[in-house]
């Protein structure tokens, strides 16, 4: 005579549920921990191991996870498998944030990178300011360092996208990224880590620049008229990054990464209006300079920091072929199609390195 087990309560059922996940998070935290010290303790290994176990034949977030290797028995042993096919989404967010702090700590410890980052934009201000100033204000028509700032800003966080390539070519290059991928995290937090990082460091390059301009004589219309042009720089530049991790995920080291993104970005940036007005330039070049991103994302933000009559000035000039409103909407048209090319290349490019 065979015996029927005995169906599980409801009751019982939630209990173990919310006692796995439980365990799930405690696993997650020693990772995490163990990450960011290096991933090389016992404890950690045997934490991996444990979550291995019980989630080696199932997706995470629709990514197989790897079991760590090298793993005994019974390390193995430690859990069982379960029937839940996802891990919560919490934890996604707990793999980001513990490889933006990794991403924000290499910034603080190396002094090349931070001089990169927000002493070439300084340098630039005030060449520009005090070695080209008089000339072009007088071009231009206008107080030149209200000019300047703007495009200052855009072509400051454009250039620091090449560190997203670097960086990305670096850790490749290491192995780190393959270490990651021997953990139970989720693939795309290694990439939303690290635009979200560059996006982290931009907010900083803006503040910094703000800060040097006003010391210099730049003064803009309103508080308001600042926060929106920096949020638009601020999603540009995020939509940048992307375009360089793909440049990075196709790269076979930092160098070879920098070599591709400087030619890429260095038209953009000086083929723009970003130093001086499109109209200035040679009719040959008129045509790409007034269309290209970089143009259309400086005049936006001059026309929002500066206000309506400095943006109706310029387009009086020939300097604007549109209005503020105008500017704004084709920026964000080309962040929006920057976005949609470069995070699914750059996401299936690394799923296949």
């Amino acid at each position: 005579m065979t015996m029927t087990q005995p169906e599980q309560s409801p009751g019982r059922a939630a209990h173990e549920s919310r006692s796995r996940r439980s365990a799930e998070a405690h696993v997650h935290a020693r990772i995490h921990a163990s990450l960011l010290a290096g991933i090389d303790s016992q404890d950690a290994r045997s934490a991996v191991a444990a979550f291995d176990a019980g989630n080696a034949q199932r997706p995470l977030f629709g990514v197989a996870v790897a079991p760590w290797p090298g793993l005994t028995d019974h390390h193995a042993a430690v859990a069982s498998p379960t029937s839940d096919d996802r891990v919560p989404w919490r934890f996604a967010v707990l793999d980001t944030a513990a490889l933006i702090k990794r991403d924000l700590l290499r910034l603080v410890r190396e002094p090349g990178l931070l001089v990169f980052t927000f002493v070439q934009p300084v340098l630039f201000v005030l060449l520009f300011r005090y070695v080209f100033g008089g000339t072009l204000g007088r071009v231009i028509g206008m107080d030149y360092v209200n000019y300047l700032l703007p495009g200052i800003f855009v072509q400051a966080v454009a250039l620091g996208a090449v560190s997203t390539a670097i960086g990305l070519a670096e850790d490749l290059g290491g192995g780190i990224i393959d270490r990651f991928r021997s953990l139970p995290m989720v693939r795309m937090s290694v990439l939303a880590a690290r635009t979200f990082a560059d996006l982290i460091r931009n907010v900083g390059i803006i503040v910094v620049m703000l800060i040097v301009g006003m010391l210099i004589g730049f003064r803009p219309h309103t508080v308001v008229g600042v926060a929106q042009a920096a949020v638009l720089v601020l999603v540009f530049a995020y939509a940048l990054s992307w375009l360089m991790a793909l440049v990075g995920l196709r790269s076979t080291s930092a160098e070879e990464a920098q070599s591709i993104a400087f030619p890429l970005l260095l038209p953009l940036t000086f083929a723009s209006s970003a130093f001086v007005p499109v109209a200035t330039m040679p009719g040959w070049l008129q045509f790409f300079a007034a269309n290209q991103p970089v143009t259309i994302v400086v005049n936006a933000c001059r026309g929002l920091m500066l206000g309506p009559e400095a943006a109706h000035a310029l387009q009086a000039s020939g300097s604007f072929t549109t209005d503020t409103t105008g500017y704004v909407l084709r920026s964000l048209i080309w962040t929006v199609g920057i976005l949609v090319v470069a995070v699914p290349l750059a996401v299936r490019k690394f799923n296949e390195t």
